[in-house]
């Protein structure tokens, strides 16, 4: 491989990056505190992180996912929220926090 030159960066570059960054700071945030306490739920916080970047990218950027990323979103989130299912008292399955 190449030695690629380093990527210019202005001022304005770097206040065009504020929405992601706070927006990436409050899903880390959003992660830390659920974590802190059960562990299901911070696990569908966690699946729910590539969801809340494709919104940012959308709203922010103007650069909407492609369609493979959108049809994988869901997929993502609802097999995390399957796998955290457990099987109650009477035999039905549901989240339990």
């Amino acid at each position: 491989p190449t030695k690629q030159d380093m990527p210019e960066s202005t001022p304005s570059d770097l206040i065009k990056t504020l929405p992601l960054g706070f927006c990436s700071a409050g899903a880390h945030a959003a992660t830390v505190f659920a974590l802190g306490g059960d562990p299901l739920f911070g696990q569908i916080v966690k699946s729910g992180e590539p969801v809340l970047s494709a919104l940012v990218n959308t709203i922010f950027y103007g650069k909407a996912p492609s369609m493979p990323k959108t049809i994988c979103l869901p997929i993502i989130v609802g097999g995390v929220a399957f796998a955290s299912l457990k099987k109650g008292d009477d035999g039905s399955y549901s989240l339990k926090f």
